[in-house]
C-alpha cells in the first residue's frame, strides 16, 4: 500500500475539497497539498510520523486539522499561510515545531504546545493575529527569532522556566500584549524582541539576564515601568528608543557604556541613574528627551557622543565630570542648560556641541588646549559670560588667518573672563 505521499503529489490542485489519506501513510511529503486553496478539510491517520516542508502551506479554505498521536515532527512552512485554520490539535508526541510552520494563520485564536516540544522555531506563528491565547510548555528552551511577531490579538504570555533565552524579535509588533513574564532561567532578550509592543505597561527582568539587545523594547510607548536587574552589564543600541511614558529607569553597575539611541525620544523621562561604571554615552543616546531636567554623569565618564542630549529642552544641570575626554558634535544642541563647566581633561568639544542652548548664561574653559570646533557655543542668545583659563592674547590667539574660529560668534556678545583681564561685552 501507499506509505509516502510524495513531493509536490497534489501541489496546486486547486478544486481539491476534501480528502481522506490511507492508514499505511507515514510521511506527507514536502508541498504534498500546497497551494490547495479550496481544500477545506483533511482526515491524517494515526500512522503518520512526520508532516514535511510547506505539506498544507497555502491552503487557505483549510479551517481545522486534528494531527494524530504519532506525529514527531511538523516542519517548516507545514501550514504557513493557511489563513482560514481556524482549529488546529498538537499532540504529545510532537517534539519539533519547525520555522515558519503557522506563519499567516490569521485564523488561529488559541494554540497549546505539547509538553514533549524543545524549540519553538523562527517565524514559527508570526503573523496569527487572531491568536489570543497560547500555551508554552515547561521543557522550551528556545523561542525562535519572530516566532510570534505581528501576534496582535496576543494579550498575555507566560514564558516557562525552562527558556534561556527570548530570540531576535520574537513578541515584536505584538500590539495588544499587555503583560509577560520573563522566567529566572533567560539570561538573554535579544534584538528587538518586544519591539513595538505598545500596550505592554511595566515588565521585570529576572535576575539571571546579562543582556537585553539592540531594539529590545524599542517603541513600547506604554511601557511606564521597567527593572533592570545588576546582573545585567549590556544594554544594546536603540534598546529602549520611543518608550515615551518612561518615567524613570536605574541602569545597573555592570554596564559599562550606554549605547546609541539607547533611551532616544523617552520624552516621559524624568530621571535617570547611571552608575560609576558606564565610561562611554553613545550617539543621540537621550535625543528628545525633552523632560529630563537634570542628570548625573558618573565619575569614570570620559565620553559623549554626538547629539547624545540634543533635544533636553528641560535639561537645566549638568555636570562634566573631570575624567570627560571627549564631546561629541551637537551633543547638547537646543537643550535646556544654564551653565557649563569644561574640565580640565577635555581634549575635544565637536561641532555645535551646545549650539542654539537659550538658557544657557555662562561658560568655563578651564584647560586652554582643548580643540573647540566652531559653532561650538553659536546662538546661545543669553549667554554673558565666559570664564577662560588663559590671557587675553591667548583667548585671541585661537583665531585662524581670516579671523574665524569657535569663539567669534561669542566676541561682543558676552564678557571674556581672562587671567589678565576682561574682554568686555559690546555696549
Amino acid at each position: 500500500g501507499v506509505t509516502t505521499i510524495g513531493r509536490s503529489a497534489f501541489e496546486n490542485c486547486t478544486n481539491l475539497t476534501s480528502i481522506t489519506i490511507p492508514n499505511g501513510v507515514t510521511t506527507i511529503g514536502r508541498s504534498a497539498f500546497e497551494n490547495c486553496t479550496n481544500l477545506t478539510s483533511v482526515t491524517i491517520p494515526n500512522g503518520v510520523t512526520t508532516i514535511e516542508r510547506s505539506a498544507f502551506a497555502g491552503c487557505t479554505n483549510l479551517t481545522s486539522v486534528t494531527i494524530p498521536n504519532g506525529v514527531t515532527t511538523i516542519d517548516q512552512r507545514a501550514f504557513e499561510g493557511c489563513t482560514d485554520l481556524m482549529n488546529i490539535t498538537i499532540p504529545d508526541s510532537v517534539t519539533s515545531i519547525g520555522e515558519y510552520a503557522f506563519l499567516g494563520c490569521a485564523s488561529l485564536a488559541s494554540i497549546t504546545i505539547p509538553n514533549g516540544v524543545i524549540v519553538i522555531g523562527n517565524y514559527a506563528f508570526k503573523g496569527c493575529t487572531g491568536l489570543t491565547s497560547i500555551t508554552i510548555p515547561n521543557g522550551v528552551t528556545s523561542i525562535g527569532w519572530n516566532a510570534f511577531e505581528g501576534c496582535t490579538g496576543l494579550t498575555s504570555i507566560a514564558i516557562p522556566n525552562s527558556v534561556a533565552s527570548i530570540k531576535r524579535s520574537a513578541f515584536a509588533g505584538c500590539t495588544n500584549l499587555t503583560s509577560i513574564t520573563i522566567p529566572n532561567g533567560v539570561t538573554t532578550i535579544d534584538q528587538s524582541a518586544f519591539a513595538g509592543c505598545t500596550n505592554l505597561t511595566s515588565i521585570t527582568i529576572p535576575d539571571s539576564v546579562t543582556s537585553i539587545g539592540d531594539n529590545a523594547f524599542d517603541g513600547c510607548t506604554g511601557l511606564t515601568n521597567i527593572t533592570i536587574p545588576d546582573s545585567v552589564t549590556s544594554i544594546g543600541s536603540y534598546a529602549f528608543s520611543l518608550c515615551t511614558s518612561l518615567t524613570s529607569i536605574t541602569i545597573p553597575d555592570g554596564v559599562t557604556s550606554i549605547g546609541n539611541y539607547t533611551f532616544r525620544y523617552c520624552s516621559g523621562l524624568t530621571n535617570i541613574t547611571i552608575p560609576n561604571s558606564v565610561t562611554s554615552i553613545g550617539e543621540y543616546a537621550f535625543l528628545g528627551c525633552a523632560n529630563l531636567t537634570s542628570i548625573a554623569l558618573p565619575d569614570r565618564l570620559t565620553s559623549i557622543g554626538d547629539s547624545a542630549f540634543a533635544g533636553c529642552a528641560n535639561l537645566t544641570n549638568v555636570t562634566l565630570p573631570d575624567s570627560i575626554t571627549t564631546i561629541g558634535a551637537y551633543a547638547f544642541v537646543n537643550s535646556g542648560l544654564t551653565s557649563v563647566a569644561i574640565p580640565d581633561g577635555a581634549t575635544s568639544i565637536g561641532e555645535a556641541a551646545f549650539l542654539a542652548c537659550k538658557n544657557l548664561t555662562s561658560i568655563t574653559i578651564k584647560n586652554i588646549s582643548t580643540d573647540i570646533e566652531s559653532d561650538a557655543f553659536l546662538n546661545c542668545t543669553e549667554l554673558t559670560d565666559v570664564y577662560y583659563n588663559g590671557t587675553i592674547d591667548q583667548w585671541n590667539a585661537n583665531k585662524d588667518p581670516m579671523g574665524m574660529w569657535w569663539g567669534y560668534s561669542l566676541n561682543g556678545y558676552c564678557t571674556v573672563h581672562c587671567t589678565d583681564g576682561d574682554i568686555k561685552k559690546d555696549n
